[in-house]
């Protein structure tokens, strides 16, 4: 049985981070908003990520929105499946107020 996605990039994350403190470097985690919907990309679940990332030690979060352009086949034929701009725009809010509270 598959592990749900998470459950799988949370512990990948920690197996990084113990990696990055035994190595004596700082651990970065990058993070992108605004995948598509059907992979239950919502501000609940982007929070529970963010949640998860900063509770296994992380030393810094790069958090950045999904920027789709130019002549790609997500921006001509795929740019239905993204969230609409209400939407990314509070998960922008509140990945900021999150992160901001965390320092």
């Amino acid at each position: 049985m598959r592990k749900p996605r998470r459950a799988v990039v949370v512990a990948s994350v920690r197996d990084d981070v113990g990696f990055g403190r035994g190595s004596g470097g700082a651990v970065v985690a990058v993070m992108q908003a605004g995948h598509q919907r059907d992979r239950d990309e919502t501000v609940a679940a982007m929070l529970r990520d963010l949640e998860a990332i900063a509770g296994v030690g992380v030393d810094h979060v790069t958090h950045y929105e999904l920027n789709v352009g130019g002549p790609t086949d997500f921006a001509r034929n795929r740019s239905h499946e993204l969230p609409p701009v209400d939407e990314t725009l509070e998960m922008y809010r509140v990945a900021r107020d999150f992160l901001a509270g965390r320092g």
